[in-house]
């Protein structure tokens, strides 16, 4: 296999491996929303932090659960760019890099999604707007968790945004 088709099939891989990530996830959530519902009503209704912290930002109980709708619908978006696009990234990894390049852009967004979900979404607006950093372990923990996910999403799209190489080598 040529370097560059090798570079192609692992650009492909990795949005897949994302897409399939998301899917789980948006899955969980979708089967079993009481976990994740409960620590994003937690950090989005500030329940559990100092009376001295900013509570007047606190979200009620029903802007709460439409947040926690987009927060699937997001996961299942993200979910569904990546898998397409890389599907059609194998599928076209032979082809010329006009028709490549638009499943790129496409798995790109898809990934952009992620980043702005998880870091936007919950490492900035979770963790500082609504302070969840101050809460218990949980609260903490889904920092860290956006964070290796926001950053693994945009490791594979700096990735597949990469040149390829110019030469046929093996």
């Amino acid at each position: 296999m040529h370097r560059a088709t090798s570079m192609r099939v692992m650009k492909a891989l990795l949005v897949l491996a994302f897409g399939l990530f998301a899917f789980l996830v948006c899955i969980n959530n979708l089967f079993y929303p009481s976990v994740n519902l409960q620590l994003a009503s937690q950090v989005l209704m500030m329940d559990a932090v100092a009376e001295t912290l900013p509570t007047w930002r606190a979200l009620p109980q029903q802007a709460v659960t439409f947040a926690f709708g987009v927060i699937v619908f997001s996961q299942a978006v993200i979910s569904l760019l990546c898998t397409i696009a890389g599907v059609q990234l194998l599928r076209y990894r032979r082809s010329d890099a006009s028709l490549y390049d638009r499943w790129v852009s496409c798995a790109g967004w898809g990934l952009v999604l992620a980043v702005m979900l998880w870091f936007v979404g919950f490492i900035a607006i979770g963790g500082e707007w609504f302070m969840s950093w101050t809460l218990s372990a949980s609260g903490r923990g889904s920092i860290s968790s956006a964070f290796r996910f926001s950053s693994i999403a945009l490791f594979i799209l700096i990735f597949i945004y990469m040149p390829e190489p110019q030469s046929n080598e093996s």
